[in-house]
């Protein structure tokens, strides 16, 4: 059975779709087609994109005192004691 597919407007400034529409044309795809396969492809990235590379890419750095505390609590953090769970980017966001 085939989908149905959806119709939606996006608005662009007349430079960006000039310069997206001309690429399209140099790639011999209709604007509509590399729409959808750059949207797709992103949203997948983002989806699947690691912990560490979230954080890097959407946090920003901790202040001076807070980074001397966990500076501090790392010094005295005894690893044998402590208990790991694995977490996914998907638990954190979740919350």
């Amino acid at each position: 059975m085939a989908q149905i597919s959806e119709r939606i407007n996006i608005m662009f400034n007349k430079d960006d779709l000039i310069q997206i529409k001309d690429f399209c044309k140099k790639k011999g795809m209709s604007f509509s087609e590399f729409a959808r396969k750059t949207l797709i492809k992103e949203v997948k990235e983002q989806e699947e994109m690691d912990l560490l590379k979230f954080i890097n890419e959407n946090c920003g750095f901790v202040e001076e005192q807070e980074e001397k505390e966990i500076i501090d609590f790392m010094k005295t953090y005894n690893e044998s004691e402590a208990e790991f769970i694995e977490v996914s980017l998907n638990d954190i966001l979740q919350d």
